[in-house]
């Protein structure tokens, strides 16, 4: 979760990161496999 990292050094809490889920899944699929993103529909 590294992305997570990221938004702690921003300053974002961990709730504003739930929900971006949808960003996040985009994330996901970039350094994941397709299959992935689909599932989180």
């Amino acid at each position: 979760m590294q992305d997570i990292e990221v938004l702690k050094k921003m300053g974002r809490p961990i709730v504003e990161v739930k929900e971006m889920k949808n960003e996040e899944s985009v994330v996901c699929s970039l350094t994941g496999s397709p299959s992935d993103f689909n599932m989180d529909y």
